[in-house]
């Protein structure tokens, strides 16, 4: 698309909805990084989100505003799910690249996150997405990232069960699916 057809300039300018996305991965990765929801308060991720605030991309700063608000809000909601889910995972790998040597190439995937569940050992592939307000089993299925993912994750540890969640930032709903192994090759 960018050497042939011309267009890929196009997706490297910034974009309100890339640069929000990409605030809110960081400020999630740190959040786990430092000990998440035993260790980092509400208002203490939404500081976090300031310091790594991007303003690339809003139309100007009422837009900008009205993002970061925006933001506050789907930390606020995550805290609270993270502070539910905390005594059943721990985080495993944050903002990881995995691959894999599938012969005639490389597969490669840069995961949000994987939790370990505590009761099981069970993995648990999370992928963010900022502007979803919903998300269903269907989806995950459907998701082709999704699936290279819980390959790549199944691939370097074979002895444990793993699948794959969706996190729908916006309407802070998830929803999970598993993969037998004929779905993932």
């Amino acid at each position: 698309l960018e050497y042939v057809e011309k267009v890929g300039k196009f997706y490297h300018r910034a974009r309100a909805g890339y640069t929000f996305g990409s605030t809110l991965h960081q400020a999630l990765q740190i959040f786990h990084e430092d000990g998440g929801s035993a260790a980092v308060s509400a208002p203490e991720l939404i500081a976090k989100m300031e310091t790594v605030w991007q303003s690339q991309g809003y139309q100007d700063a009422a837009h900008e505003q009205a993002h970061k608000e925006d933001a506050a809000k789907i930390l606020t909601t995550y805290h609270a799910a993270s502070e539910a889910r905390a005594e059943q995972t721990k985080p495993f790998l944050i903002e990881k690249m995995l691959k894999w040597d599938m012969g005639p190439f490389v597969l490669t995937g840069r995961i949000d996150r994987i939790d370990e569940h505590l009761e099981d050992g069970a993995l648990e592939i999370v992928d963010y997405k900022s502007g979803r307000l919903g998300v269903t089993e269907e989806d995950v299925k459907g998701a082709l990232a999704m699936s290279v993912y819980q390959l790549l994750a199944k691939r370097t540890n074979p002895d444990r069960r793993v699948f794959a969640t969706i996190h729908a930032l916006r309407g802070g709903v998830t929803a999970s699916a598993s993969y037998t192994e004929e779905e993932m090759l």
